[in-house]
């Protein structure tokens, strides 16, 4: 297996149903994580072991950015966020390059933050929550 840097990853986002993605610019951290409920289906007859059933799952992606006032995915993002609006995005964590794998979601913000320290560089980043299938694709 090899090994794989970050520093390529991207995000693009829609407002328009995916008629159209901007990429969202000066990204520097990406985490995609998965959750998937599990439903107790123990009985008597299981001799004392525990039995789940798999139930729904989600994914929550973190995105961090340098703050681009002028960047048209951040922008989308912040409009997005302040409008409480269901985006659909591409996550590409190996970055944009053809037969590599790419997410498909439509998902909606749990939180946004806009840091802006005395001494640093301005960071803007979202959590969002997947709503409805992720799909997995090679990109065209």
């Amino acid at each position: 297996m090899s090994e794989q840097l970050g520093n390529s990853a991207s995000l693009q986002v829609s407002s328009n149903g995916g008629s159209s993605y901007s990429n969202v610019g000066e990204m520097k951290d990406t985490s995609f994580d998965g959750a998937q409920d599990l439903h107790d289906a123990t009985s008597n007859d299981d001799n004392l072991w525990k039995v789940d059933v798999v139930g729904h799952k989600k994914m929550t992606i973190n995105v961090t950015c340098n703050y681009d006032e002028a960047d048209a995915g951040q922008i989308i993002m912040r409009a997005g966020y302040f409008a409480g609006s269901t985006l659909m995005f591409k996550y590409r964590p190996r970055g944009s390059t053809s037969t590599y794998r790419e997410q498909l979601f439509s998902a909606n913000f749990t939180s946004a933050n806009l840091a802006a320290p005395t001494q640093g560089v301005m960071e803007e980043s979202y959590t969002l929550e997947t709503t409805g299938a992720v799909t997995t694709q090679a990109q065209p």
